[in-house]
């Protein structure tokens, strides 16, 4: 399912990067915001939220550490940061 996704956005995941991908996928309404005068604006995942997904992942020994996972995720974000808040 989470394969379907990525590819009917037409996102290119590196094989390595599923693991991250996926995460941050289900972490999708884990976004902080603040309102402002010129709108919403994305300041970044809520990292417990994001832990307690990690945390019950497929614990496969495939799996990247969840510090490893963290890192991953953390380049996503920031990638996504720039880009919704332009």
């Amino acid at each position: 399912q989470l394969r379907d996704q990525v590819k009917a956005a037409e996102l290119p995941v590196l094989p390595e990067n599923w693991c991250a991908a996926g995460l941050f996928l289900r972490c999708s309404t884990q976004w902080r915001v603040t309102q402002g005068a010129a709108g919403d604006r994305l300041l970044g995942l809520d990292y417990p939220s994001v832990l307690a997904v990690a945390a019950v992942l497929d614990p496969s020994p495939l799996r990247p550490t969840t510090d490893r996972l963290l890192e991953q995720v953390q380049v996503m974000e920031l990638a996504a940061i720039e880009a919704m808040n332009k």
